[in-house]
């Protein structure tokens, strides 16, 4: 019953999104005991500055990364499979554990190169050995840091912060569990933890 009850919901996410998340946001409300607003489920954040760290160099060749033909911030199928090549070859023992992983830079060149790599969804090859730990590391961090949207998206900012003051652990896991439904699909995707080989995980975008 509750696997039918699942994939109903799935398939009315599928067939009519906005409706599906306009009920998640009623439902939400109502567990935390707020009226439902749409506002609520908007925040505007104030301008921040580069979150590259260790790539603030790397941001400032502005020909080297804005030089793309693909278009930056957002999130595809075939880039999900190159950014969980550059995870899997990250979590792999020699390379996690590298001094300064995500401090330390290394070269622009081959960052450049790596970062188109990934924009482009291709396989990347990192076995050979053509890009350094640091390099892969800079190179997801600027990915990420330069997403149109943070992957848990902050339009559910305020809704976060209210359930915060939840004290009912079951009540704030059932709403923790709403707000995720509200994540845009593709980045649901990225944050799903499974292991992929050859940089692609057919289970991610099922038809």
């Amino acid at each position: 019953m509750a696997v039918a009850s699942l994939e109903m919901s799935r398939a009315f996410k599928r067939k009519d999104p906005e409706s599906y998340k306009r009920i998640i946001k009623k439902l939400f409300c109502e567990h935390i005991g707020v009226e439902f607003e749409e506002n609520f489920f908007t925040y505007e954040e104030a301008p921040r500055r580069d979150s590259a760290g260790c790539l603030s160099v790397m941001m400032t060749q502005k020909t080297a990364l804005e030089g793309h033909h693909h278009t930056s911030g957002d999130i595809t199928e075939q880039r999900v499979g190159s950014l969980y090549q550059l995870i899997e070859f990250l979590g792999l023992g020699v390379n996690i554990s590298e001094e300064g992983i995500f401090r330390k830079a290394g070269r622009v060149k081959n960052q450049s190169e790596l970062l188109e790599k990934v924009e482009r969804g291709v396989d990347l090859e990192l076995e050979g050995g053509q890009y350094s730990t640091h390099e892969c590391a800079s190179v997801l961090k600027t990915f990420l840091s330069r997403l149109s949207e943070p992957l848990v998206t902050t339009s559910c900012y305020q809704a976060h912060m209210a359930l915060c003051k939840e004290e009912d652990s079951e009540r704030k896991l059932y709403c923790t569990q709403l707000l995720l439904e509200l994540i845009p699909d593709q980045y649901h995707q990225l944050l799903k933890a499974r292991r992929i080989k050859g940089g692609r995980n057919p289970d991610f975008f099922p038809n």
